[in-house]
Parts: structure tokens; C-alpha cells; sequence
């Protein structure tokens, strides 16, 4: 207990240093430290608040007064008129769901039994796209040198590899082949970290010149690499593999060439493997994804053009999912996917402005990296990009890129650290059209 006090005390501190000096951005890396902290700081009913959710209010609201107060406000980043419109459908969904409330589903209170139909869950959902376009608003637009850039993606790969290296060193101490272990213990992370950093890395890698720079990488790469692998989950693989391809791509065709050839290589050689972890999956919890799947769906008809309501999806599928009560209340609630999710949650609106934002996003960093001159900077837009496409991608089957949680006032820590990433990515391709601050 007494750690974590120490730990918040300096995230203030932090804070406090960068408002006081006008340079929010080390209000970001307090952001990016509290990616490490679950700390609950405040209980309404049975909504948690969290210290990142107030960190994020406390900075990207000092820092939009700041910039008004300047006159020269401007938020213009990709997809951002996308993305305010699905929160503004999320709202008009809300509004909308307590006067055509499903009468199947209960929504009498706070607890399961009654469904849950309760403001703070909806606050909670709108909270979660509120507060990640925010930070990435913020994260995009205050990058003004290579320095701030270069400590923000230190900072990033620092919490990173602490959260992530327990594991690999953990493998290397006693290795396994996961599939031959179906009842190993799985990483409660689900391998997300892990991914991360060895996306991210692998960015770095490629684009740098400097050998020391290059050894600092590929180790950092190594340790997310071992990571995913041990953490045997396997959206995150597949996360990971599209993520490192399209890194691949941006520096160098040739490259991406060779990687495909050794992908197709290596899935003839493990052809055993892949029949028996598709042999365990089919005979495991994940055949329940389907259902879920399926429920989700059927909410969704329910309501196709708005959805349900940002935070009502786990009131529904109380009543619309074949799934045992207490399969529900042990955590099968959700759709395990972030689309089907806001599918459900903002109807076929909310999905269109989604898929928008992707597109707006992926075309502003395409093909940007081999553009800038500075070996850094180009790593940092090719990974950031291709951190965007593995969690899009990881978003299909579980959860990943937006927060759709019920719970998101608690849990954006993790998701509000991934848009700091998008953001500054995207900022990294603006510095070479502006003068650099030595600041």
C-alpha cells in the first residue's frame, strides 16, 4: 500500500511540474506511468473511478484551456470528426434506450438480478470513447521536438518491458511448447504487453542506424516476442504476425517478401502443432466465442440503427445469451468483440463512423515512414501504425483499441496508454513540417 501512495504521489508530482512549466507533456508520461497502477480512488455504487480516468480529465482539460487561451486551437487529427460523431450517436443511443428500454431484459437496478440498468453504467460506456479521443487529441498535437517524442516512447517502452519481461524471463527459466501444456496458467495479460512492446520495437529496429540502438531494440523485441508466445493466446498472435507485417512493409518490400516466405515455411513445418491447438480450441472455453458472438447479434437486431446504449450490452445479455447464469456472472457478459460490441451498443451508425476513423487513421501514416528523414521519428510512425492494425485486429475476437467496457472508468488505464501511442505516432509525421524546439 505504502508503494503505491509513493507511486501516485510522484505521478502529482509529476503532473504538477509539467502545468506549473507549461509542458504538459510530462503530465503525458505521468499518463503513461500510471499504466502500470489499478488503483481504485473512489466507488459510486458499483462504479469504480480510477486515478488514470482523473489524469486524463486533469490534462487533456488544463491543456485544451491552455490552448484556448493561446488562440491558436487546433485539434484536427486523423478521424477525429468520426469519432466525436460515434460519441454524439452513443449519446443520442443512450437517450434513446431508456425510452424503447427492451421489456425482456429487467433493468430495475444495479445488480445482475435487476439487469443493471443504471446511469452510471451508461456514463461509464460514453466515458471510455470520451476520454481515448481526448488523449489523442492531446498526445497528437504536443509533440513539439524529437526530445519530448523520444521520452515519451522511452517511457512507453519502459513500462512495457517491466510489465512484460517477468514472463520471458520467466519461459527462458523453464520453456515449454504451449499447446503440449493445456493446463498451463495463462497470462492474465492475454500476451497484450508483450505484443506491444515487440511491435513497437521492431518499428525502432528497422529504422535505426546507430548498432547500440539496434542490440537495445532487438532485445526489447526478443522479450515481447517470447511473451506473446508463452502467453498462448491466440488473437494476440495473430495480432502480433499482421502488426510485425505491416512494420515490414512501410521499411522495405523485401523485406515483408522474405517474412512471408519464412511465415509460409514455418506453418508447413508446424502443421502438427497447428491441428492440435485448433484441436484444443474446438474442445475448449473458446467455442464459446460463438455464442456470444451470435447473442450479440441478436441484441443487435433489436435495435439496428442506434444499438442499445453505450454500457447496456451485459443488461441484455442477461436474457439474450443461451449461456448458463453463472457462466454470466463469472464474466461471459460481453460479446468478445470490440465490433459486435459497438455494433450492438451504437447499431449500424456507430459501427460506419468506426470503421471511418480506422480508414482516416491507417491513410494519414501509410507510406509516411519511409518519407521522414530521421531514423527515430520513422520508427516511431511505422510501429505506431502498425500497433494500430495489430489491435485492430485483436479487436475481432476479444478486446482491443477502444474502450466498450462497462467498466471503462476503471479499466482505460490500459487503453488510455494505447492512445497515447496513436497519438504520438501520428504527431512523430507532423515534426518534420514544423520547426523542432529544442525544448
Amino acid at each position: 500500500m505504502r508503494s503505491a501512495l509513493l507511486i501516485v504521489v510522484g505521478l502529482l508530482s509529476l503532473s504538477l511540474i509539467g502545468i506549473l512549466f507549461k509542458h504538459l507533456e510530462l503530465g503525458l508520461i505521468a499518463i503513461l506511468l500510471s499504466f502500470i497502477l489499478g488503483l481504485s480512488i473512489a466507488t459510486i455504487g458499483t462504479l469504480q473511478l480510477s486515478l488514470t480516468f482523473l489524469l486524463v480529465v486533469a490534462v487533456s482539460g488544463l491543456w485544451i484551456v491552455r490552448e484556448l487561451k493561446q488562440r491558436h486551437f487546433d485539434i484536427s487529427v486523423p478521424g477525429l470528426v468520426a469519432l466525436m460523431a460515434w460519441i454524439v450517436v452513443g449519446i443520442i443511443s443512450v437517450g434513446y434506450s431508456y425510452g424503447a428500454w427492451n421489456p425482456f431484459v429487467l433493468g430495475t437496478g444495479k445488480a445482475w438480478e435487476q439487469g443493471h440498468r443504471w446511469i452510471g453504467y451508461q456514463l461509464s460506456g460514453l466515458a471510455g470513447p470520451v476520454m481515448t479521443t481526448m488523449i489523442y487529441i492531446v498526445s497528437a498535437k504536443i509533440i513539439r521536438s524529437r526530445r519530448w517524442l523520444a521520452g515519451i516512447w522511452a517511457v512507453a517502452l519502459g513500462v512495457l518491458f517491466v510489465v512484460a519481461a517477468p514472463t520471458a524471463f520467466s519461459y527462458i527459466s523453464h520453456p515449454y511448447l504451449p499447446w503440449n501444456m493445456p493446463t498451463i496458467t495463462r497470462a492474465t495479460t492475454a500476451g497484450t504487453p508483450e505484443m506491444y512492446l515487440a511491435v513497437l520495437s521492431l518499428g525502432l529496429l528497422l529504422f535505426e542506424r546507430v548498432r547500440w540502438k539496434q542490440i537495445l531494440y532487438a532485445g526489447l523485441f526478443v522479450v515481447g516476442l517470447i511473451g506473446v508466445f508463452s502467453a498462448y493466446y491466440l488473437n494476440t498472435w495473430f495480432g502480433l504476425l499482421i502488426g510485425c507485417s505491416i512494420v515490414f512493409w512501410q521499411s522495405s518490400r523485401f523485406r515483408f517478401v522474405l517474412l512471408s516466405l519464412l511465415l509460409a515455411g514455418a506453418v508447413l513445418l508446424a502443421q502438427p502443432a497447428i491441428a492440435q491447438i485448433i484441436s484444443q480450441r474446438i474442445n475448449s472455453g473458446d467455442a464459446l466465442r460463438p455464442v456470444l458472438w451470435s447473442s450479440a447479434l441478436v441484441i443487435w437486431q433489436t435495435s439496428p440503427v442506434l444499438g442499445v446504449g453505450p454500457g447496456n450490452l451485459p443488461s441484455y445479455m442477461l436474457f439474450f445469451t443461451p449461456l448458463p447464469w453463472a457462466w454470466l456472472v463469472g464474466g461471459l457478459f460481453d460479446a468478445h468483440s470490440v465490433y459486435l460490441t459497438i455494433l450492438a451498443e451504437t447499431g449500424f451508425v456507430g459501427l460506419a463512423l468506426v470503421v471511418l476513423f480506422q480508414a482516416a487513421y491507417a491513410r494519414k501514416l501509410w507510406g509516411k515512414a519511409k518519407s521522414i528523414q530521421n531514423g527515430f521519428q520513422a520508427g516511431v510512425v511505422a510501429g505506431g501504425l502498425g500497433l494500430f492494425v495489430a489491435c485492430s485486429i485483436t479487436a475481432i475476437a476479444a478486446s482491443g483499441l477502444f474502450a466498450v467496457s462497462s467498466a471503462a472508468l476503471f479499466n482505460i488505464s490500459g487503453i488510455a496508454f494505447t492512445w497515447v501511442l496513436f497519438g504520438t505516432a501520428y504527431g512523430a509525421t507532423t515534426l518534420e513540417a514544423k520547426p523542432l524546439n529544442p525544448i
